[in-house]
């Protein structure tokens, strides 16, 4: 007879006695507000014309004077009891978060993948020109021979913050404040996550046993692109990028694992991921609906494709608050105004870029091969999650069946389109939803680990995932061979042109944000002084 386990009223507002440290989790949901809005709103102010932006921040503000008489209802003042009931979690956190950032090539820690060279570019214009960023003529050759002063129209939100500190203190001033941002985000991500998994678990004790299981589903959460790889070879057919990297062993399609994404990426992650968080907690609870949209938004700017692989989430979102009677909260004039506003500037910002880039569905003709190789894909990067969360399916939270069946019908449908040379879309647009597979893994495993019958398929399922990390270890044995720690060389745009000032960060200056949203091209040339 199989035991059930009791499961915690996920469906009700977080609060003192019916979740696992409310006040603390209210804590670092606030957190995470705060530093999508902080990107959010850099790129206003910098970028977008003041009657615009002004008006957008004072109706915000206006709508957090409300969210901060609301937030009296918590109890905080059992923080400090929350704070030591998790202090093992919030040590372990911190612990793992400085070792995942000591290798991530952030800001010269470790070795820095090609990725960062052009972050660290993208960082040292920013700070150094004035907002929005426009490239002169003749400042690209010999890459554009043809080129003509244009905008630059890239999704900066990731740097904004430490440009305008390195605008106030210099480069080094800069790289740290990267470092800091960028582990303020990693920390968050990962309480917020040990956090919801322990709240949906009913697991009132933290353990290290149970963190470092969590920290293990979490972070290695990967397709089996090794073995995908390995059958590709097999059967004789050479992937598009030759047999070197398992990492993109079926491209055009193309999903990364949040290590890869960590050592790679984190630019993208770090928000996606906590604009995922900020959802599936609104899932269950009311609080932060009538603001939800405004601090999403910010997103945008910050990785667009993911921001669109959100969208599922909110739609699911969307029903439940409708289904709850709570749809009201949701479309609030400050989501629907400061939000829409938000969105608005973003969303007519990067469709100003050229699109000098492939843009293609890829089922528009009958290819067998295609329709093969896209079900193996499925079958190798989703099988072993979809094994496992069907190994305890009967005791998952239904809130979390629901979650799963739009993470995996998002996935699905994700590959049939492809954007970029090395189709980003498919890489980034999954973003959200591996990262709720990466959530309900932690949750399976939380709960297989306390059905002492199901232990087997636990060390069954970390023994294939340690096989299905050889792709992030192969990245990881680069880091450490090739680990330095020193500040990144200071790179002009001019200097890095053909890798980073490609056609896919070209805008057009008569579009319509530039026309009526931007502020004014800078004149005599858009480099200020840099006395650092």
């Amino acid at each position: 007879m199989k035991r059930t386990i009791e499961k915690p009223v996920v469906e009700k507002l977080y609060s003192p006695g019916q979740a696992t440290s409310a006040g603390l989790t209210h804590i670092f949901l606030l957190f995470s507000v705060f530093l999508l809005l902080v990107e959010g709103f850099s790129f206003l102010l910098g970028y977008v014309r003041p009657e615009v932006s002004y008006s957008l921040l004072l109706l915000f503000l206006v709508g957090v004077a409300a969210l901060i008489r609301k937030s009296r209802a918590i109890d905080f003042r059992a923080l400090g009891r929350d704070i030591r009931q998790q202090q093992v979690l919030l040590i372990f956190t911190a612990v793992v978060s400085a070792i995942i950032l000591a290798i991530s090539g952030i800001g010269g820690l470790g070795y820095q993948h090609p990725d960062h060279y052009m972050g660290d570019t993208l960082l040292n214009e920013l700070m150094v020109r004035e907002w929005p960023l426009w490239i002169e003529e003749g400042e690209l050759k010999p890459f554009f021979k043809d080129f003509r002063t244009s905008p630059l129209t890239y999704y900066y939100g990731h740097y904004m913050p430490a440009a305008l500190v390195g605008k106030l203190l210099g480069w080094k001033a800069a790289v740290v404040a990267m470092i800091v941002w960028s582990y303020l985000k990693t920390y968050t991500v990962l309480v917020l996550t040990f956090l919801y998994v322990l709240n949906t678990t009913a697991s009132r004790r933290t353990t290290l046993t149970l963190l470092v299981l969590m920290a293990v589903l979490f972070v290695f959460t990967s397709g089996l692109g090794v073995v995908g790889w390995y059958i590709r070879k097999f059967i004789g057919q050479t992937p598009a990028f030759g047999l070197d990297s398992a990492a993109v062993w079926d491209f055009p399609f193309l999903f990364t694992s949040h290590a890869r994404i960590w050592l790679w990426v984190p630019q993208h992650g770090l928000s996606a991921w906590l604009a995922v968080l900020l959802v599936v907690y609104a899932l269950n609870t009311s609080f932060y609906l009538p603001y939800l949209l405004v601090v999403l938004a910010p997103v945008l700017i910050t990785t667009p494709f993911a921001a669109v692989g959100l969208v599922p989430f909110l739609v699911l979102l969307a029903v439940k608050t409708y289904r709850r009677n709570q749809w009201k909260a949701l479309f609030s004039g400050t989501n629907v105004v400061v939000g829409g506003g938000i969105f608005l500037c973003g969303a007519s910002y990067l469709l100003s870029n050229t699109f000098g880039f492939p843009v293609k569905f890829l089922f528009t003709s009958a290819d067998p091969q295609l329709l093969v190789q896209y079900i193996l894909f499925l079958l190798v990067e989703l099988g072993l999650p979809a094994f496992l969360l069907y190994r305890y399916w009967h005791v998952l939270p239904a809130g979390s069946r629901t979650l799963y069946t739009v993470a995996l019908m998002t996935l699905c449908c994700i590959p049939f389109l492809m954007i970029g040379a090395w189709n980003d879309w498919c890489a980034r647009a999954s973003i959200p939803a591996i990262f709720v597979v990466g959530i309900l893994l932690c949750q399976g495993g939380v709960l297989l680990l306390e059905e002492r019958k199901s232990f087997s398929y636990l060390v069954l399922g970390l023994g294939i995932l340690g096989m299905a990390s050889t792709v992030y270890l192969s990245d990881l044995g680069t880091s450490i061979k090739e680990y330095r720690i020193q500040l990144p060389r200071r790179v002009t745009i001019a200097d890095h042109g053909e890798s980073l000032a490609t056609f896919q960060r070209i805008g057009s200056g008569d579009s319509f944000f530039f026309k009526y949203l931007a502020k004014e091209r800078p004149h005599d040339g858009s480099r200020v002084a840099d006395s650092h």
